[in-house]
């Protein structure tokens, strides 16, 4: 609401934890909550090494191997429809 009071109609949220920002979209779109029309993204999945590198894990989380980026990627698909 206070987004919309500022002006703002359209926001862009690049990952939020436990998919937070596509709870608070689908929300908006049902019109349970006002809102600005909000476009929520995938987040980023990671070899091992990659996240050893910078000390932290993403939100998307580590896959290691073809089988593991599948099953992160087709999870992350499920929980954040369109």
């Amino acid at each position: 609401m206070r987004t919309l009071e500022a002006g703002v109609t359209t926001v862009r949220d690049l990952g939020a934890d436990q998919y937070m920002d596509i709870a608070m979209r689908d929300l908006i779109n049902r019109g349970e909550m006002i809102g600005p029309r909000m476009s929520s993204r995938l987040r980023p999945v990671h070899h091992r090494n990659a996240i050893s590198q910078r000390g932290h894990a993403t939100a998307g989380g580590i896959a290691d191997g073809v089988p593991e980026v599948l099953r992160a990627v087709r999870q992350q698909i499920a929980a954040a429809p369109t």
